[in-house]
């Protein structure tokens, strides 16, 4: 047989002329160079090209349809060099050996197309979102410098509450009075207004009309006090309620900061007497003169330390 016979036909390496059979087989620009192969015109060979392309032979244009370089062994591809007619320049081309079936990459997955790439606009909004928007972290730093409060700011508030509590107290004395005032202004209306209607109305009218406008109007004023009383007494009950509360909130608080002042000195006076026995104990040993034992029975203190730093235990 011919040379032309040993091979199947040979195609041109441009990628965008052909597309392969096999499925999901798609060509990328940043893939490898391809050689794309037209089906044999063998019957059995033609069948098993079918078979490991995954397709029907009723569905095919045999004058169009290739299988790239891909799916072949190496083994089944050749390399060789012609000589382009004009220019004379080489140029190598794939060849492929007789009988030869693609074996490689026959099941692939469908690649998903990626995502667009953002437009310009997008991307200047998304990086304004990022510095527009508070994280978790920066909302909780916020909340804490809120909560947090400086010593002397707290004096402040110690100081304000303590000046309501006194207000309040003055307060309810002068509820006390008020209400006194109020009760004997009541009972002097009362009085005087009982007072003037026997005085203009003896003469005119009998005296069971008297003894019944009387009554009525101590109905009415009786009314009217009792109203106005009730009132009152809400609002005192009201006013006390806070009062108190506002006393027990500042108690606590001030109990609160004794006991965290009390404590903080306490630890404070422990690291001291630890860091003042450290010091002693680090000190060189004394040698003291002779003559300081005439002041010994005066200052038995300075004879103590001064026995200790000569004999050590």
């Amino acid at each position: 047989m011919m040379k032309s016979d040993q091979s199947q036909s040979v195609t041109k390496t441009v990628q965008y002329k052909y597309n392969c059979c096999v499925k999901n087989c798609r060509r990328t620009k940043s893939g490898p160079k391809r050689t794309y192969f037209s089906f044999p015109k063998d019957d059995v060979l033609r069948k098993q090209w079918l078979n490991a392309c995954q397709r029907d032979e009723t569905n095919m244009n045999f004058d169009i349809a290739r299988v790239c370089s891909l799916h072949f062994e190496e083994d089944c591809l050749l390399l060789e060099k012609m000589i382009e007619g004009k220019i004379g320049r080489p140029k190598e081309t794939v060849l492929l050996k007789e009988n030869s079936i693609p074996t490689k990459m026959l099941i692939l997955e469908r690649k998903r197309r990626g995502k667009k790439p953002l437009s310009k606009e997008a991307r200047i909004i998304r990086e304004k979102r990022k510095y527009s928007l508070a994280t978790y972290e920066e909302l909780v730093q916020y909340a804490q410098g809120k909560q947090s409060l400086s010593l002397e700011e707290y004096e402040k508030n110690i100081e304000i509450n303590a000046i309501n509590v006194k207000k309040s107290a003055y307060m309810e004395r002068d509820v006390e009075q008020i209400e006194q005032n109020i009760d004997q202004n009541i009972e002097q209306n009362i009085v005087q207004n009982i007072q003037q209607y026997l005085v203009q109305n003896i003469d005119q009218n009998p005296v069971q009309n008297i003894v019944q406008n009387i009554q009525q109007n101590l109905v009415q004023n009786i009314d009217q006090n009792l109203i106005q009383n009730i009132d009152e007494n809400i609002m005192q009950n009201i006013e006390q309620n806070i009062v108190q509360n506002i006393q027990q909130n500042i108690i606590q608080n001030i109990e609160q900061n004794v006991e965290q002042h009390t404590e903080q000195s306490e630890e404070k006076n422990e690291v001291l007497e630890q860091d003042i026995v450290q010091d002693i104990e680090s000190l060189p040993y004394m040698y003291i003169p002779v003559f300081l034992c005439a002041y010994v029975p005066v200052y038995p203190h300075a004879y103590a330390f001064a026995s200790e730093s000569i004999y050590p235990n």
